[in-house]
């Protein structure tokens, strides 16, 4: 049982890493300028930019900093020991948030504010998610 675990969190490590790439790439995140009646300039940054949190699309960043953390707290749980299920709950809980985080923009914005990594991004940790429910519910049988 204890393999299954691991090899559940080292699924969800992988996920989150592959998240932290996509956030890490400067066309994840999108704001839409309007500087005219009829006109429209899209760009695209990095989830980790500062420049779509001063536009008002503050979901970005929060989402991009909790997947650091998750990833973080998943490798700390899998280098030690010991199983530290107070690790494992707060990895999940933080991981939610971030699933939350990265869906907002579609959901308060609309789907011109989400670009294809983002989509990405959103299902990678929805999947890391399920990982680590799976690997928490390994943990309490």
């Amino acid at each position: 049982m204890k393999s299954t675990k691991k090899v559940m969190c080292s699924l969800a490590l992988v996920c989150q890493i592959t998240a932290i790439v996509l956030e890490a790439l400067p066309y994840s995140a999108v704001l839409i300028f309007a500087p005219g009646p009829n006109e429209r300039i899209t760009k695209t940054f990095s989830y980790f930019s500062l420049d779509p949190f001063g536009y008002a699309n503050f979901f970005p960043l929060p989402t991009a900093l909790l997947t650091v953390a998750v990833t973080a707290l998943c490798l700390i749980s899998l280098i030690t020991k010991t199983g530290m299920l107070k690790l494992h709950k707060a990895a999940f809980i933080c991981s939610i948030i971030a699933v939350v985080f990265s869906i907002m923009p579609l959901l308060l914005l609309g789907g011109a504010y989400m670009s294809s990594a983002g989509y990405a991004i959103s299902a990678l940790l929805l999947v890391s998610v399920v990982f680590q429910a799976l690997a928490n519910r390994r943990q309490n049988i």
